[in-house]
């Protein structure tokens, strides 16, 4: 009661004129006062909303009273819009929760600064027509309050009661995400005011009507078509449960590729209602893999702006495409892959208000794929997006610490889990030996080494056709089978010419059969300067190849040096070609890694503890759990390496 009477003195103390106010004039400001004070409070219900129209109703209303000859007033209310304005920075972040708040004062303040500056402005009306235009700033305000009284009684309950029945809450219970309901809910007060002030600035009564009508007009069919919406119960979540949506930047060949069309697929069996998104491939550059996800069963929502290369005017546009079809979704899920469709996917999340938004770091593109400009900015680029990402996927252990290392965000924020691909095919292929050796003329007393991947600078081929170079001067009957193609072919063909082994190397381009190769193969090797978790080297492990890989990213997961395969530096030409002698000359330890390297990556890494993996980190991140591993084992019984497991071998 004692702060009732200091709020009922406020509103004489703010009279707009000097005299004294008429017997029924100061009860209909004080009445005005309160109501508009009071509306303003009351759609103070989401993030921005009360500064971004004050902004812009003050800004109208300064611009008229500067026109009517109270510029003082007029700079006191341009103040004030641009106090919301600078507030917004902190209030409005879109793709973050607001730092600061207005508060009950704060929105009660700028309520009464407000409905004091039209009174002012009503001072000077010239006509019985200046008077609506001087409520077109502050109409919705003004609408808002009543409508949504009437609702509520319609509804049977009490005019003041709680439900949420405001324009802003029946939009957001629609399904919009806030941040948009406050730039729609701006933008139509923006063109009140500015029609607002176009009347009030207007010597035609014919303008003032036409400005008067087009101001009502916005506002009028925003309270029609709030008040027409058909609305799920109060507490329904704004997405669809257990519906999840993955986005890829394109389905071209690799491993992300594959893992997106197999868990979009194999999720289902756990309740989940998968959608897979993705951009085009160009297949004038590189190949592609739109043929799993049509052997899959799997239908791809196009985002057709998303492309390979950095592009901000597309990448706008694919942002936008992507946040619609999120909007239209309303999944409980969004899970990227891909350094492009990991910033696009998960700001586009963000701001559809996903409540969970998981990425997947498929290796480290932050250092070495450009200069260091680039790099630079590309890392502060994914630490914004990371920054809403509710968990972060490392592949391995080695990518993980690579990434805090980076500060793309704090250790807690990330899980490990390995890659898994459906491999029972390559344990099992369906072709037998000697196929690709019938293809390439190749007879059965030559080694055979196979090289599979994107002819790129990245996987380093040179150093391997120099390798290649040695190797073929020590033993007369070795070949090396290259599958895949790029943009470096030409030259690695010239290379291989220039160093007199192009009668031992055959490009063999690409394929979709690999796992054919892959039986004929006396080595699979890899010679990249940096990976994720090399899908080749899975796919030949599980088909029972020996392998020899350089030491780069997750390799060391599947690849213990010298129990399941062996290990190089990466770009030494030396150790490259001792370790492919090493690995030829002594077959019978060679097969014995290979063995064991077999049955490491079908029980670590197949398609299924993938996808029981994923589903327990989904399960997590909807219940705000820490994940858990389901496969891991207690420590008491984890195995205990041997002594003498790793397998010693002479030089060649």
């Amino acid at each position: 009661m004692g702060a009732m009477i200091p709020a009922g003195i406020i509103p004489i103390l703010l009279w707009p004129v000097e005299t004294p106010p008429l017997w029924w004039a100061a009860p209909l400001f004080m009445l005005g006062f309160v109501c508009v004070t009071n509306a303003v409070n009351l759609l103070d219900t989401m993030d921005g909303l009360t500064c971004v129209m004050t902004a812009a109703s003050a800004a109208a209303c300064g611009l008229m009273l500067a026109s009517s000859g109270q510029p003082d007033l007029g700079l006191a209310a341009l103040a004030v819009s641009g106090a919301c304005v600078g507030f917004l920075f902190f209030n409005w972040r879109f793709i973050h929760p607001a730092l600061i708040f207005l508060g009950d004062m704060g929105a009660l303040a700028l309520g009464a600064g407000l409905f004091v500056l039209a009174a002012h402005l009503a001072q000077n009306a010239s006509s019985v027509l200046d008077y609506p235009a001087i409520a077109l700033p502050i109409l919705l305000v003004l609408v808002n309050t009543p409508l949504t009284m009437v609702i509520r009684v319609r509804k049977g309950v009490g005019p003041l009661s709680r439900s949420k029945d405001h324009i802003s809450e029946r939009l957001f219970r629609l399904g919009v995400p806030r941040w948009e309901i406050t730039a729609w809910l701006g933008l139509v007060n923006l063109v009140a005011a500015a029609a607002g002030v176009v009347a009030w600035m207007a010597t035609s009564p014919a303008v003032e009507v036409i400005a008067l009508v087009v101001g009502i007009a916005p506002v009028a069919y925003l309270a029609w078509y709030s008040t027409s919406l058909k609305l799920p119960a109060e507490g329904t979540p704004p997405y669809v449960p257990r519906r999840i949506c993955r986005i890829v930047t394109r389905l071209n060949v690799g491993g992300p590729s594959q893992q997106c069309v197999h868990l979009t697929n194999t999720l289902r069996a756990y309740g989940w209602e998968t959608f897979l998104l993705a951009g085009v491939v160009d297949t004038a550059t590189e190949d592609s893999m739109e043929y799993l996800a049509e052997q899959e069963g799997v239908e791809v929502i196009r985002v057709p702006a998303m492309g390979a290369d950095p592009n901000p005017l597309t990448d706008l546009l694919a942002l936008w495409q992507a946040y619609r079809v999120l909007r239209r979704l309303r999944p409980q899920v969004v899970h990227t892959h891909h350094a492009k469709a990991g910033t696009i996917g998960r700001l586009a999340a963000a701001l559809a208000n996903t409540p969970v938004i998981v990425h997947t770091h498929h290796g480290i593109s932050l250092v070495d794929y450009f200069g260091r400009l680039k790099n630079a900015i590309f890392l502060a680029i994914e630490r914004v997006a990371a920054s809403v990402a509710t968990a972060l996927i490392a592949i391995g252990e080695n990518d993980r610490a690579d990434l805090i290392r980076l500060r793309v965000a704090p250790p807690e924020r990330f899980v490990v889990i390995p890659l898994g691909l459906p491999l029972g095919k390559f344990a099992d292929p369906a072709v037998p030996r000697g196929t690709l050796r019938s293809q390439l003329d190749i007879p059965e007393d030559v080694s055979l080494i196979l090289f599979a991947g994107r002819l790129v600078p990245i996987k380093d081929v040179p150093t391997l056709i120099r390798a290649m170079m040695t190797v073929a001067g020590q033993r007369p009957n070795v070949h090396l089978a290259l599958y895949g193609d790029g943009p470096l072919r030409g030259e690695l063909e010239q290379l291989a010419q220039e160093l007199g082994v192009a009668n031992r190397i055959t490009f063999c381009g690409t394929t979709n059969e690999i796992e054919k190769a892959y039986v004929d193969a006396d080595l699979v090797l890899l010679c990249s300067k940096r990976e994720g978790m090399p899908v080749v080297i899975l796919e030949a492990m599980a088909a029972g190849r020996p392998v020899l890989s350089t030491n780069v990213g997750n390799v060391t997961n599947m690849i213990t040096d010298g129990v399941t395969g062996r290990l190089v530096p990466a770009g030494d030409v030396d150790a490259l070609a001792d370790a492919m002698l090493e690995a030829l000359t002594n077959p019978e330890a060679t097969m014995a890694m290979a063995r064991a390297g077999q049955q490491h990556v079908l029980a670590s890494f197949s398609i299924e503890t993938l996808t029981e993996r994923i589903n327990a980190l989904y399960e997590a991140q909807i219940a705000g759990q820490p994940y858990a591993d389901p496969l891991a084992k207690p420590a008491a019984e984890q195995a205990v390496p041997e002594e003498g497991v790793r397998v010693e071998h002479p030089a060649p």
